[in-house]
Parts: C-alpha cells; sequence; structure tokens
C-alpha cells in the first residue's frame, strides 16, 4: 500500500478531509469483542463526507495481530449471537437467510462463496436451508477449516486472497466483512465479477448513521451510512442493487448483482451526510462514558447491558469499573466477561442502575420491555450535531 493510497478517502477517492482526530478519550475495541489500545486516525472527506480511519503502517501491524488472534463469538464459546426476532431470540444468520430468500427468488441448487467466513455460521445457517447448494467458505488463514468442511459434504474452504478464487458463483456472501477494507470500491468490483450469469452478492455492514459505536471498532478501516454504501455498490453492480435498514436497525443490508431482479426497482432508504458528523459522533460517545461514570458514582448497584461491541467498549471505557452485565442471549447467560458476571435481564440486583449503550431509539425500546423489572435503564442522550449548543 502506497503512502497515496493512505491519504485517500476509501469510498470516493478524495484528498482531502474536513476533520482529521488521532487522539480519544475512550479506548477501542476489535470486532470480536476484546479491548484493544494502538494508533488510529479516523477523517471525514470533504468530498463525500464519508469516515475512514487512515491505514497507516502502524494500524495496520494492529490489524494483523488482531486477526492473528481472532475468536469470534467467544462469549459463547463460538455460539453465534442470536437477535430478537420478533417475540423470540434466533442465530443472526438465520434470520438474514430467511430475510434474503424472501426478498430475492433463489434456486434450489447453486454455488454459493462466503468471503471473511469465520467459523462459518453465515454458511451453515444457508446450508439448512438450502441443503442442495454446493459452499464455500473463504479467509485470508486456515485457522476454521475443519469447521468449514465439517458443515455438510458440499462444504469447501479456501484460503487466501479473493483474487485467486477461481470460477464464478451464484451467490456470494460478505457478512460484516466489507467495512474491514482499505479499498472497499476495488474490492467490491472484484467481487461482481465473481458472480455468475444469476449471481447475487449480499453485503451487510454497520450503519454508522444510526450506531455510532462501529468507530470505535479498530480494525474496522470504512464506516458506512446508506448513501456511502450505495454509492460504491452501485457502481460495483451497475445499478442493480437493494438497500435495507430494517433487518436491524445497527445495520445496512445490501443485495447487488444481476439476481436481484425486481427489487432493484423499489424505493429505498437514504441519509444526508452532514459536514460535522465526525465531530458529532465522538461527542456522543464522550457522552455516554460520562453517563456511565455519573451512575457509577451514585452508590447504588451498576451494570452494563450487552456483552458484544457496545456493551464491551463501555467496559473498557470504564475500566472495569462495574459491577455486572445484562444479557438476554442465553448461551452467554451464567459465564463471566471482562471478569464480570453476567445475568438475565431478570436477575439484575433490585434498584440497580443499568446504563444501555445503544442508539436512543433503540435503547428506548429496550427500556421500555425491562420496565417492569426492579431495576433503572439509563439511556444515551440524543445524538446532536456538534456546535448546536
Amino acid at each position: 500500500m502506497t503512502d497515496l493510497f493512505n491519504d485517500e478517502c476509501h469510498i470516493c477517492g478524495g484528498r482531502d478531509f474536513s476533520l482529521c482526530l488521532k487522539e480519544f478519550k475512550f479506548p477501542f475495541i476489535t470486532s470480536d469483542c476484546r479491548p484493544w489500545s494502538g494508533s488510529v486516525e479516523l477523517r471525514q472527506c470533504s468530498a463525500c463526507g464519508g469516515i475512514t480511519k487512515r491505514p497507516s503502517d502502524d494500524w495496520k501491524v494492529g490489524v494483523s495481530a488482531i486477526y492473528a488472534s481472532y475468536q469470534p463469538y467467544y462469549q459463547a464459546e463460538g455460539t453465534e449471537q442470536k437477535l430478537r426476532d420478533g417475540a423470540s431470540f434466533r442465530p443472526r444468520s438465520a434470520v438474514l437467510v430467511d430475510h434474503i430468500r424472501q426478498t430475492v427468488d433463489l434456486p434450489e441448487q447453486g454455488t454459493a462463496l462466503d468471503i471473511g467466513t469465520g467459523n462459518g455460521v453465515f454458511l451453515r445457517s444457508f446450508a439448512d436451508r438450502f441443503p442442495n447448494w454446493d459452499l464455500a467458505g473463504n479467509d485470508l488463514g486456515g485457522h476454521f477449516r475443519s469447521v468449514i468442511e465439517g458443515i455438510s459434504e458440499r462444504a469447501r474452504f479456501i484460503a487466501g486472497r479473493i483474487e485467486d478464487i477461481p470460477g464464478c458463483f451464484d451467490l456470494i456472501s460478505m457478512v460484516h466483512m466489507l467495512e474491514h477494507a482499505f479499498e472497499p470500491r476495488t474490492f467490491l468490483a472484484q467481487v461482481a465479477r465473481m458472480l455468475s450469469d444469476r449471481g447475487l452478492c449480499f453485503v451487510q455492514v454497520p450503519n454508522l448513521a444510526s450506531n455510532p459505536f462501529d468507530l470505535v471498532i479498530y480494525d474496522h478501516a470504512t464506516h458506512f451510512t446508506p448513501s456511502r454504501l450505495r454509492q460504491i455498490a452501485a457502481h460495483a453492480f451497475a445499478g442493480a442493487i437493494w438497500l435495507e435498514t430494517d433487518w436491524n436497525p445497527k445495520e445496512i443490508s445490501l443485495l447487488g448483482g444481476p439476481g436481484v431482479g425486481k427489487a432493484a426497482a423499489e424505493p429505498r432508504p437514504d441519509d444526508q451526510p452532514s459536514d460535522d458528523q465526525l465531530s458529532t459522533l465522538i461527542g456522543w460517545l464522550n457522552g455516554v462514558v460520562e453517563q456511565a461514570r455519573a451512575a457509577r458514582h451514585s452508590g447504588r448497584p451498576f451494570g452494563v447491558f450487552g456483552t458484544s461491541i457496545a456493551g464491551t467498549w463501555l467496559g473498557a471505557a470504564l475500566e472495569g469499573d462495574f459491577d455486572f452485565f445484562v444479557d438476554e442471549d442465553e448461551a452467554r447467560v451464567g459465564r463471566h466477561h471482562m471478569e464480570r458476571p453476567i445475568c438475565r435481564p431478570g436477575e439484575a440486583h433490585e434498584g440497580s442502575l443499568v446504563l444501555v449503550p445503544f442508539p436512543p431509539k433503540i435503547a428506548q425500546e429496550i427500556a421500555q420491555r425491562f420496565s417492569p423489572l426492579p431495576f433503572e435503564c439509563i439511556i444515551p442522550g440524543p445524538i446532536v450535531p456538534a456546535g448546536s449548543g
């Protein structure tokens, strides 16, 4: 990677940045939910408003170290995180596969490639619903090769860069992978060339517009909003795209390629980037930490809701100065995370304070669900544009 590219916006290629930040009042964490320290430079592009991390040599060394020791879903010994789906909780990948097949028509047979497959949770859910497809999982390292190959007799593992993968595929999935790329335009264009004539690409990334916690993930290089993901995807897939933010309010889901069909014509959500978005979101994150510190000094038992990205980050920012975690995922309840116990909502200390580190709208919904329980939820304040008073 040249120094010239290090100074380009990952989204539009611009080289003028309205704001660059190198020092922060809070720590960073990894995408597999471990506290992490290291050199980070966040910047906002003057041309497109995109927020990215500068891929400096120091940052890339840190990212390589993260990937070398990656532990997906270690909080539950590798069991995939569950999402609320109506009144119940289901594995995230199962929910995603059901959404995809409800949106587009997938044939009973085909070939699928999962890029950045990790321990193969998406492929496993896909195989459950489409048992006659040939499956391939791709990652840079081969740590989970045997796990992928054990999904079914039709599954194989391919290590290395996507440029070296032969053939075309009817489905290419990238679940929480594209945000790790600091050349997402080039990467997505390469993926588009790997699709068959009926091929479909599924991409899911965090939605910075509704989830400021994406900024604190050290190994996330590009921070997408709907408009910025659409910008690079429309070019890669010649406009044949479908985008959604309702499957999970903290994430953007995108389908691209000839397999999108009629869905590409449907109107989709958009957003208007602001020139001060980076300052606004950093200020909001600092405010969440201050809320938590104030709650800790109240003299009441104090807990943090959630043991994934936001909860782990807040626990690290508090340097362990809290009493417990609350989580609704039964695979995590009864364990310890960051040396603190994980309890069900109904097991939280009576009279305790529990900070819900989610964007305000989502946090309000969670707090409403917990209102009959004998603890008090603390909701982060609104995300107010920087300088608005």
